[in-house]
């Protein structure tokens, strides 16, 4: 059974997977970080008990209109660029009216993309990632973050509002949107793009490089008639045959370091020339995920309404901080 990080906790909780810990340890090489990203079964360890099979990450990255930035006189960002960077770049490609308007980013603004911003800031959502007792988000990393969000559309005017965003059929795929951060699933769909070149880059930095990784899991119900079988079929994921499979299909980065740093992945037909940044970022990425039950409650309740407010100017980043913190803690004291 495939399973996502904002599930297994619930899953967990309800004490209805089995664990995998003795299956692994029989595995050759599984557990080998010279052959497998194994800090991805990190995500779906517990109590020292592994409970699945990782298929492979995806991690957030900046997309980039590489005819946009030419027009614009820029050059491809330095690994070491900063979202004031950002910010300068999108001013640069903004501009024209009408059906010949762009803009240089996006408005984009739900949780996994503020979140690497704030982590960069050296801020967090909460004080742990298990078992949270307290949301820390009444931080000035927080605000400065809802600041920088904000400001791109009501400040520098550099990113569209709402209504703007909605003559932009497509969003940064219409090619009149220089950058915009999001999955690297979005390559799968972004390589058959022939309109526009365009191409991949790390996150911007703050006080240090930051972005955030998720990888779907394979699971098996403690329920489950033969579980030396459905672990042949979980293991059989992780294996070279079905890893040179995901390799070609390019939706995941193979968490088998053979093919997720092989030719078949990385030249994968109409990737863009720096597709090798979904494997690298691995480097200082972290899950985006934190483990416990209504994880998915306050994202839905206490995060999402106080961005709303944010994006369309109704709040200030203060305020909007506050209210997210306040609202999460609430859910979390129950």
């Amino acid at each position: 059974m495939r399973t996502g990080t904002q599930f297994f906790p619930t899953l967990w909780a309800d004490d209805v997977l089995l664990p995998l810990t003795e299956y692994f340890n029989v595995e050759e090489n599984f557990l080998d970080d010279s052959h497998y990203m194994t800090e991805l079964f990190d995500i779906y360890t517990m109590d020292d008990d592994m409970f699945a099979t990782v298929i492979g990450p995806n991690v957030m990255a900046a997309y980039l209109n590489m005819d946009m930035l030419e027009a614009a006189g820029l050059e491809y960002p330095a690994e070491t660029w900063t979202y004031d960077d950002w910010v300068a770049m999108a001013q640069a490609m903004t501009g024209g009216e009408g059906i010949d308007r762009t803009f240089g980013s996006t408005n984009a603004y739900w949780w996994m993309v503020w979140q690497v911003q704030l982590w960069a800031r050296g801020g967090d959502l909460f004080d742990q990632v298990y078992d949270p007792t307290t949301c820390t988000l009444d931080s000035e990393a927080m605000v400065a973050t809802c600041r920088w969000h904000q400001d791109l559309v009501h400040t520098h005017k550099v990113a569209p509002t709402a209504g703007e965003a909605a003559g932009f059929e497509g969003g940064w795929n219409s090619g009149r949107i220089g950058m915009e951060v999001t999955g690297t699933w979005a390559v799968n769909a972004r390589r058959k793009i022939d309109a526009f070149n365009w191409d991949l880059a790390h996150l911007p930095q703050d006080m240090h490089q930051a972005t955030s990784h998720l990888a779907g899991g394979i699971v098996i119900p403690k329920t489950a008639r033969n579980p030396d079988a459905a672990w042949s079929h979980a293991a059989y994921h992780i294996k070279d045959r079905a890893q040179e499979m995901y390799a070609m299909d390019g939706l995941n980065a193979p968490i088998m370091l053979k093919w997720s740093n092989s030719p078949t992945f990385l030249e994968l037909e109409g990737a863009p020339p720096r597709h090798k940044i979904r494997v690298d970022a691995m480097s200082y990425s972290r899950n985006r995920d934190f483990y416990f039950a209504q994880w998915t409650e306050v994202r839905n309740k206490a995060f999402n309404p106080e961005m709303d407010k944010l994006m369309t100017g109704e709040q200030t980043p203060e305020d909007t901080a506050r209210n997210m913190a306040q609202k999460a803690q609430e859910i979390l004291d129950g």
